[in-house]
């Protein structure tokens, strides 16, 4: 199987309909990168190397999509041709974000993409990544955190059996998100976050963003868990001295017909940034927006969207800190 082959372990839903299934699979992306360059059949047809249904079924679900459009053809000939759309263009920009997270984990760059495609577009990958993190260790406890965290979040399948809970450690601990205990005494072994667990939080905040532009009716449930992604930065956030004693709670603003997420309580304390475990009373700062705000902030710095109630610089300092983890990530 090539390495940017769809991932035949995954499973319903996630497979092949999400945009990260069509940024792993090579065709696909030639496809999108033909379009692109140029816009009529026959030039298309050359480009990819291949027509008839399989070229016909890819530009139909990439209309479907939104990535592709449709539009008369130029130069006073008939039919049509297709042109890439600005989700289409954002798509293959979104790449780019898988990239860099896969050669910063691995030599191997083709394989560890497709592994972290699959685990950015997996909803229970990053709901199992979201458990570990918050100290779920043996086997059983990360299967019930889990499931009862998919219920609260009303995902569409909110059972998790013990064979995808299986499948997906193994994946995640391939790429290092998770990592693995030592068994003493042939014990049960112990599930802890992994030294790149950090690399998969760029990616899936670009996804996030992706979606919120593009395709807001379809946004994963865990999107907008901000307090995770930050849980896998926290450790690569520098601070400075001033802000010792700051409290700032992040809230995002849940899109209408959802429940909503989780606030993201944070303090500092010598120079390094904490999680609450509860808001505080009177919080330094609260900052508050819509998902598509956040993720442009945290991925690029603009927090001009961002609400800010209390002391804005300070806020903005650990803001900006925030950026510059996600960053190198």
């Amino acid at each position: 199987m090539s390495a940017l082959d769809p991932d035949p372990t995954l499973d319903g839903p996630a497979r092949g309909r999400g945009i990260l299934a069509v940024l792993v699979d090579g065709r696909s992306v030639e496809l999108l990168e033909a379009v692109r360059d140029w816009a009529d059949r026959g030039t298309l047809e050359f480009a990819v190397a291949y027509a008839g249904k399989p070229l016909s079924d890819r530009i139909t679900r990439f209309n479907e999509m939104g990535l592709l459009a449709k539009r008369s053809a130029r130069g006073g000939r008939r039919g049509h041709e297709h042109r890439l759309t600005a989700a289409g263009e954002a798509a293959l920009a979104l790449r780019e974000h898988l990239a860099a997270a896969a050669g910063g984990l691995d030599a191997a760059h083709g394989e560890r993409a497709k592994l972290v495609a699959a685990s950015v577009r997996g909803r229970w990958d990053l709901v199992v990544g979201r458990v570990v993190l918050d100290g779920a260790e043996r086997f059983t406890d990360v299967l019930r955190v889990a499931r009862g965290l998919a219920r609260s979040w009303a995902m569409e399948e909110a059972d998790l059996s013990r064979a995808g809970l299986t499948r997906r450690l193994r994946r995640l601990e391939q790429l290092g998100v998770v990592a693995v205990k030592p068994a003493p005494q042939r014990r049960a072994v112990r599930y802890t976050p992994g030294p790149r667990m950090w690399r998969v939080a760029r990616p899936a905040l670009a996804v996030s963003l992706w979606h919120c532009c593009h395709r807001p009716q379809s946004i994963p449930p865990v999107a907008g868990d901000l307090l995770a992604l930050i849980e896998m930065l926290i450790d690569r956030v520098q601070l400075d001295r001033d802000l010792d004693g700051t409290t700032i709670v992040l809230h995002v603003q849940p899109p209408e017909g959802t429940r909503g997420w989780l606030d993201a309580p944070l303090c500092v304390e010598e120079r390094r940034l904490h999680v609450l475990p509860g808001a505080p009373d009177s919080p330094t700062a609260y900052v508050e927006g819509p998902l598509r705000s956040f993720c442009e902030a945290l991925l690029g710095g603009d927090f001009g969207k961002l609400t800010i109630d209390g002391e804005r610089p300070k806020a903005l300092s650990v803001l900006t800190s925030l950026t510059a983890a996600m960053r190198e990530s």
